[in-house]
């Protein structure tokens, strides 16, 4: 038995407002859930995440904005929107080979690269499970940590 398989799972969906397109939302996600999120496997193709503390790590459509996802996943997680403050990790990640490279992080009010890079120069570490879901920050500024 994968013990890895019991903590992945479905949380919920959603419909979008503008195009009443239904997204899911995954907590723990399987490789084939983050690509349903990120909507394809293609190159730059990407998805928007939630990590808690917690190591709980929550991934959906990036045409769906992180505050909107989080009020969907209120009735099955309640204080949920509580997961926006700077203890957690809002982003959004881009496929970039077989990873996905943090480009923004919202809730810490970093939406440039550059910015992403210097905040894990001094935070990846506490961070760095993410990179068993391939979730990395740009590749070639790692090897300057």
């Amino acid at each position: 038995m994968n013990i890895k398989r019991l903590f992945e799972e479905f949380l919920t969906g959603m419909k979008t407002k503008y195009s009443d397109e239904y997204i899911e939302i995954f907590v723990n996600p399987s490789k084939k859930e983050i690509e349903i999120s990120a909507g394809n496997s293609a190159e730059g193709s990407g998805f928007r995440f939630v990590a808690t503390r917690k190591r709980k790590l929550y991934v959906f459509s990036p045409r769906v904005i992180h505050i909107s996802a989080l009020n969907a996943m209120e009735k099955k997680v309640p204080g949920v929107s509580g997961y926006l403050s700077k203890d957690n990790l809002a982003g959004v990640a881009s496929r970039s080979g077989s990873k996905y490279q943090i480009i923004a992080i919202h809730n810490q009010n970093l939406s440039e690269i550059y910015q992403v890079i210097k905040w894990a120069k001094k935070n990846w570490l506490k961070w760095s499970w993410l990179e068993k879901y391939n979730i990395v920050i740009p590749e070639k500024e790692m090897e300057e940590l």
